[in-house]
């Protein structure tokens, strides 16, 4: 019985010397494991911020942009409302140069009537001097 107990026993020994080399070699992989994980924590934390980093330099870049296209939209603006006063501006000077005109024209009608009046009444009074002479 004594020697059966002693087997057992060794049995198990042997049992627990297994047990303890996979404990080890599972402790070992498990400690691997974790620095992996912890490289790989490292890596990802890293790689965040310069994300991170790149995103509010592109934020700042784009803010930026947008100002600059913001200051050129309102300048163009005010050349847009430049150019509008100056096309309402020659417009009237435009309205005005028309009525000129169109008072020219009329004063230009008027003294041609005149003209041919007065021509009539030149030619007849040559006609009556020639008349008288003749």
């Amino acid at each position: 019985k004594i020697d059966n107990l002693q087997n057992e026993k060794a049995d198990l020994d042997d049992q627990l010397v297994q047990l303890q080399c996979e404990h080890d070699k599972t402790l070992s992989e498990l400690k691997g494991t974790q620095t992996e994980l912890a490289a790989n924590k490292m890596h990802s934390e890293r790689r965040i911020e310069n994300l991170e980093k790149d995103l509010d330099r592109t934020t700042e870049e784009m803010d930026r942009k947008i100002q600059e296209l913001e200051q050129e939209l309102n300048i163009v603006h005010d050349e847009k409302d430049g150019l509008l006063r100056e096309k309402y501006k020659l417009t009237a000077e435009v309205q005005n140069l028309e009525a000129d005109r169109n008072d020219a024209n009329s004063t230009i009608e008027k003294l041609k009537e005149q003209i041919s009046l007065e021509r009539e009444d030149h030619e007849a009074k040559v006609d009556e001097a020639t008349a008288s002479f003749s």
